[in-house]
């Protein structure tokens, strides 16, 4: 058990069934996640104290002092919240478990983390960033299909299956729908393959875990003209297994992701969605909030390591104040 009290901030809502191109709450806790998370924390910790938002947790910092974060608040509409509780706890010198302000914020902005995966030799989807109207032109350029999403979002947030699209008029009238709602968009290249997540934890000089799980969505393994949307991810409109391919995943590949996964520094756990084809692999986005409920592909990683969920959950506190150190 972790010696210290553990804060706990997380929002909160019922389910996620009714998703819509605008609907921003998908990030947060549906209530089975956030109840098993309870559950489990309170088995991991001295003590457990939930806030629902970083202003909560503030109006009570004084008495946090000697406490360690986790935090899996979503927050809605600023393209920086998910920077705001590591910036806090690292103004008041409060341990927290995860990724850093630096690294939270590249990978909230999926243009510029994908830089950031070429830069160690992976290999991404092509892109563009539309802001405004002004930008369409741009989307000629691309090879299609394309799938249009915001840029600045996470959990399928304004990413549902129509967002797949096979032609300019298209992409142009997708992004017409989304602009009002989002800030930034980004409009990728398709990508056909295998659903991958790359599940990387650990700390310094020591892996915990890394696995390589594939998606498999109503007995399909192979993704042709399809996306793993908020349909599927929130509302439960498909039948969603997980298996570890871990034994097959390109071993250069693999190699650059652990150099990655090094390289970023404090970061503790991190989640990497991709597609793999006869070309190789392709990163679509990096996710250092990525779900922990027993049921995740990060827990399914820790479980193939030997972890049980709340062992998980113990490492990962256990990491947390070790970096501190």
């Amino acid at each position: 058990m972790v010696d210290k009290e553990l804060v706990f901030i997380a929002d909160r809502v019922i389910d996620h069934k009714n998703a819509t191109f605008s609907s921003r709450d998908l990030e947060k806790l549906a209530d089975g996640y956030f109840f098993s998370m309870m559950k489990a924390l309170n088995s991991v910790a001295s003590s457990v104290t939930h806030y629902t938002s970083p202003a909560e947790f503030m109006d009570h910092i004084a008495k946090h002092s000697d406490s360690l974060v986790l935090s899996l608040w979503s927050g809605e509409e600023s393209r920086n919240r998910r920077a705001l509780v590591p910036s806090i706890c690292e103004a008041y010198g409060i341990p927290y478990v995860g990724a850093d302000s630096y690294i939270q914020t590249v990978c909230a902005d999926k243009h510029l983390a994908k830089a950031l995966c070429r830069q160690y030799g992976i290999n991404t989807t092509r892109d563009v960033v539309i802001s405004n109207v002004g930008d369409f032109p741009i989307l000629k350029t691309l090879q299609y299909p394309v799938v249009v999403k915001p840029n600045f979002e996470g959990g399928s947030i304004g990413i549902l299956s129509k967002n797949l699209v096979d032609s300019y008029r298209q992409a142009a009238d997708i992004c017409n729908k989304l602009l009002p709602h989002f800030q930034q968009l980004l409009v990728e290249e398709y990508v056909a393959g295998e659903e991958l997540s790359v599940c990387i934890a650990g700390s310094e000089g020591q892996i915990d875990a890394f696995e390589v799980i594939r998606i498999v969505v109503d007995g399909r393994s192979y993704f042709s003209h399809e996306l793993y949307s908020a349909e599927t991810k929130k509302a439960g409109a498909a039948s969603v297994s997980r298996e570890i391919i871990s034994n097959r995943f390109p071993h250069d590949t693999y190699n650059r992701l652990l150099d990655l996964y090094n390289g970023l520094g404090k970061v503790d756990l991190i989640r990497v969605d991709g597609r793999l084809n006869e070309r190789g692999f392709f990163v679509i986005e990096l996710s250092p909030d990525c779900n922990l409920s027993p049921n995740s592909s990060m827990a399914l990683a820790f479980r193939c390591a030997g972890y049980t969920h709340e062992q998980m959950l113990h490492r990962l506190c256990e990491n947390a104040l070790k970096y501190r150190e």
